[in-house]
C-alpha cells in the first residue's frame, strides 16, 4: 500500500485535499480481513454466524458511505468486497467468477497440492 501511495502516507494525501479511493478501498479490505481474522481466532465462534455478520456490517458501511466522498464509498466497497470474498470461500461457492483456474499452472517449486497439517 506504501507503493501504491507513492511513498506518502494516505492521510497526508487526504490533509492535502487529495481523493485516494484506489487506496482506500484496499485499506478497507485490510481492515475487514483482520477484523474477521481476529473474530475467527476463537475456536468456539462459528465461522458462518462470524462471516454473515461481517458481510452484513459492512453492507451496512456501504449503505451509510452513498452520500460521503468517493473516500469512503471507496473504503466501505473494499472491505464489502474482501468479506463477500472470503464468504463465496468458506461456502464453497466459486469465488472466480467461473474462472477454470485448475489449469493453470503451478509456479515452480509449488507444491502439487496444499499440505494441510492435521493433529495426531
Amino acid at each position: 500500500m506504501t507503493q501504491l501511495a507513492g511513498g506518502t502516507s494516505a492521510c497526508a494525501r487526504a490533509k492535502d485535499g487529495q481523493s485516494f479511493p484506489a487506496y482506500k478501498f484496499h485499506e478497507g479490505s485490510a481492515t475487514a480481513l483482520g477484523q474477521v481474522s481476529r473474530r475467527l481466532q476463537d475456536p468456539s465462534t462459528d465461522a458462518t454466524v462470524v462471516m454473515s455478520e461481517v458481510v452484513q456490517r459492512w453492507q451496512q458501511e456501504v449503505d451509510r458511505c452513498s452520500a460521503r466522498g468517493r473516500d469512503w464509498q471507496a473504503y466501505a466497497a473494499g472491505g464489502l468486497d474482501a468479506m463477500r470474498s472470503v464468504e463465496a470461500l468458506t461456502s464453497g461457492s466459486d469465488p472466480s467468477g467461473g474462472l477454470d483456474l485448475a489449469d493453470e499452472p503451478d509456479p515452480p517449486g509449488a507444491p502439487s497440492e496444499p499440505q494441510i497439517a492435521r493433529p495426531g
